[in-house]
């Protein structure tokens, strides 16, 4: 999938690992600024607000519409809900140029 599941799930064990020392426990993980929208159960990576740029395009290859995600937590139920929110109206209207 071009997705950095598996830094992203270390990422949020070494973040554990530290907070344990302390008796704290993160129980999500909100990463930002990726070119593609994804969550994990209980790690949530947001889209970039530009969606594709010329590295994401013209590099990876990858990109997502410009977007965010709204999330409803709970304090004893944690993510109760989740919303994407679209940063742009017309998403039809979008031009996208490939660079080689």
């Amino acid at each position: 999938m071009g997705i950095p599941f598996y830094g992203i799930k270390r990422e949020k064990d070494n973040i554990n690992n530290m907070l344990a020392k302390f008796r704290e426990h993160a129980d999500y993980l909100i990463a930002g600024h990726f070119h593609t929208k994804a969550d994990f159960e209980d790690i949530f990576m947001n889209g970039s607000f530009v969606g594709g740029d010329s590295y994401s395009i013209g590099d990876l290859r990858r990109m997502d519409l410009p977007y965010q995600i709204l999330l409803g937590v709970n304090s004893k139920h944690g993510v109760v809900w989740k919303r994407p929110i679209s940063l742009i109206d017309n998403p039809r209207e979008l031009k996208i140029k490939i660079y080689r």
